[in-house]
This record gives C-alpha cells, structure tokens and sequence, in this order.
C-alpha cells in the first residue's frame, strides 16, 4: 500500500469520521493497516487541502473544503508565506522566523490559519515571528514545514 492508497483511506476516514487531531488520524489509519509518522500525517493534510472547522457542538475537525474558496485561501496564505519568510530556525520548543521588514503580521496571521496542533501559539513583531510549540520534536516539524512551503 503506497501513498495514493492512504491519501484514499484519508479521504475515507476524513468524511466518515470526526477527526479532531493528528493522533487521532494516525490511529484511524493505523486500525486501517497504514503506520505512518506524525510528520507524514501532517504532509498528507496538507497536501489533501484538509481545513480544521466546527461541528454545531463547537468541536474542531478536519475537513475538505467546502468550495474552492477554502483551497483558494490556503493556496494565497502559503503564497504569502512564501514571499514574506526569509528563514526559518528553531530554538528548543520555539520556531523563531525571520520576515521581510513590515511583513511579520501578515506572515503569522497566514501561519495560524495552516498551523498544526503542535502548535501552541504564535506571536509577530515587524520582521520576526515567534512560535511556540508543545515540544523541541514539535518546533522542527514545524520548521520543516515552513521551510517546504517557501521552497516551494
């Protein structure tokens, strides 16, 4: 079973479940005979376009977009990271990103909206963003995240 399989079986667990976190996506796909990493986890949503939204309860989960207006914002707050992020390094649990001058709030603003659970939360000055992140293992899978995404 390769990766086309488990984006299926995403796609399958997604819209037949109330997945809340990454834990509990890797879990349901463990039961569905895929062990995958975190770090896999978290590029398989984002490369499926997965949204976190709320039930009528008000609780959080994945979920695809409605229209191609929700692909279409994640599409335009990666761009934005792209051209507002010159770097991007870690320091224990904290992700410390360097921007363009005058760019750091519309780069964090784009980040919370893409972020994964690992994040805890986000502050911007003028041209850096400090993340705060659950652990060290955390901050660098963030890291690598935003570095993937402005690299293009």
């Amino acid at each position: 079973m390769g990766k086309k399989d488990r984006l299926s079986a995403i796609r399958k667990i997604v819209s037949e479940n109330s997945v809340s976190t990454q834990e509990e996506l890797i879990a349901l796909l463990e039961e569905a005979g895929f062990s995958v990493t975190q770090a896999t986890a978290s590029r398989d949503i984002n490369e499926l376009g997965l949204i976190k939204t709320m039930d009528s309860t008000g609780k959080s989960h994945y979920a695809f977009p409605e229209s191609g207006l929700a692909l279409g914002m994640i599409r335009r707050y990666k761009m934005i990271i792209r051209e507002s992020i010159v770097s991007a390094d870690t320091a224990q649990n904290l992700v410390v990103i360097k921007c363009h001058s005058g760019m750091g709030n519309a780069a964090c603003e784009s980040l919370d909206n893409i972020v994964s659970d690992d994040v805890v939360g986000t502050i911007a000055g003028d041209n850096t963003i400090f993340v705060a992140c659950r652990d060290a293992d955390s901050a660098e899978k963030t890291r690598d995240m935003i570095i993937g995404i402005i690299e293009g």
